[in-house]
């Protein structure tokens, strides 16, 4: 009989963070980098378009597999 109970995956509260005043918005590769080096280990679903990379990707990628 198995009598474990389950857990909660996710029981920690919330650090309240202060804002903080910036002269210019920050890149996405720049907060990628601080969520990862100064979170608490959360995950940040960063909104990313990569349609320009794509289409700069395709053709060169067809050519190369010719």
């Amino acid at each position: 009989m198995d009598n474990r109970q389950a857990i909660p995956i996710d029981t920690r509260k919330p650090i309240p963070v202060e804002p903080m005043q910036v002269d210019k918005p920050t890149d996405h590769d720049e907060l990628a980098h601080l969520s990862a080096q100064q979170n608490d280990g959360r995950i940040v679903k960063m909104e990313v378009d990569y349609t320009k990379f794509v289409d700069e990707a395709l053709p060169k990628a067809s050519n190369l597999a010719k």
